[in-house]
């Protein structure tokens, strides 16, 4: 159990869920997207050097630089002579220094999109039996092994969740609207460890005959 990876860990959560009836309460609080990471990347830096005078002293100094590659990598090398207090004739270089730099990236979220399907609209309410199709998707599948463990919402601020047996890429799910006025929220929880963002859909059912 321990060596699960963690989104298998919660399909055996779930499927307990299941086995115990409990299939509907939201089993998370919203988290939202957070996908930034911290990666390491090379950096190439052309720099000139210039022989001055520095606090009464002569040196190299570092007078200017620009990343590689430039339009001025022609200035690469250069008469690096003496340059100190007894002689300081030295002219100017410049040099390739490699190096490396952290970068914060954002990564993109898992998303989830509602449509209203089967509504024969009239005067702005649905006249027949009318549902919400979610469709969910983890766009770091293949480049991450991410899959989405759950569809989660609220239905007229009645919790709802839309459990699967075999998380993946993209998750569905279809809810049936009740009569009147139909406002969900929802969204979609990732095993990134972070959810999409939320989605709204709203619709007014009224199936019954005057």
């Amino acid at each position: 159990m321990q060596n699960l990876p963690t989104y298998k860990k919660w399909i055996l959560f779930i499927a307990v869920l299941i086995a115990l009836g409990v299939v509907t309460p939201v089993l998370a609080d919203y988290l939202g997207p957070n996908r930034t990471e911290t990666v390491t990347v090379r950096t190439c830096t052309m720099v000139q050097y210039e022989c001055k005078q520095v606090n009464g002293h002569w040196k190299y100094k570092r007078t200017e630089d620009w990343s590689c590659p430039t339009g001025h990598d022609a200035c690469e090398g250069g008469d690096k002579g003496s340059c100190d207090d007894d002689n300081h004739s030295g002219g100017s270089y410049c040099s390739r220094e490699q190096g490396t730099k952290e970068v914060i990236t954002t990564l993109a979220p898992a998303t989830i999109t509602g449509t209203i399907e089967n509504c024969t609209e009239r005067n702005g309410w649905c006249i027949t039996p009318a549902n919400l199709a979610l469709l969910a998707k983890e766009p770091l599948f293949g480049e991450r092994g991410k899959v989405i463990l759950l569809i989660e919402g609220r239905l007229n601020g009645v919790t709802f969740a839309c459990p699967s047996d075999a998380p993946g890429e993209v998750m569905s799910c279809s809810l049936g609207l009740n009569e009147g006025q139909n406002d969900f929220k929802y969204w979609a929880l990732s095993s990134w460890g972070d959810s999409s963002e939320k989605g709204y859909s709203s619709a007014r059912v009224d199936t019954v005959p005057p």
